[in-house]
């Protein structure tokens, strides 16, 4: 027998692709998740408070990653508010990047969060799918949070 390939493979690494057509895309569409899986996707709004808020309740992922749902802010339609009234914010540090080896799969922004204009040990990764793909008014975005520490990989990113 086949093994069955329409599960993710928890205890492996979560690959962008897997996240955005297994996770994100079924939720921008109302689907519920594999109960294997749902209990590492939690629904937060993550730009109204800061990491260690966030993840005081939740339990880590895979390889120490915190996995969140929240819809995306925008601000007249232009620009996304990434700012929240502890003075820290999501400070984009790349493009926007394409996902998808074949084609188009959804996009990847890595953000770094930031404090009275220092960058903290706390990064996020972003994936979004095109705006034509998602209901108006219902942007929903998927982030992988991790916390580096004094003796973690280093990011490697682009500045904007």
């Amino acid at each position: 027998m086949a093994p069955e390939t329409s599960k993710l493979d928890v205890p492996a690494r979560l690959k962008d692709v897997e996240l955005i057509e297994r996770v994100l895309r079924p939720k921008i569409a109302g689907e519920a998740l594999d109960d294997d899986v749902a209990h590492l996707f939690h629904y937060a709004d993550l730009y109204s408070a800061t990491p260690e808020e966030l993840v005081v309740d939740h339990p880590r992922g895979p390889r120490n990653n915190w996995y969140f749902l929240s819809h995306e802010h925008y601000r007249g339609g232009r620009k996304l508010l990434r700012r929240h009234h502890h003075g820290g914010w999501w400070r984009p540090c790349t493009r926007m990047e394409v996902v998808g080896d074949n084609g188009l799969v959804g996009y990847r922004r890595y953000n770094f969060y930031m404090v009275n204009k220092v960058k903290t040990k706390w990064v996020m990764i972003e994936y979004s799918v095109p705006q034509d793909q998602q209901e108006e008014g219902e942007e929903m975005v998927l982030c992988k949070m991790r916390k580096y520490g004094r003796h973690s990989r280093r990011v490697r990113a682009r500045t904007v």
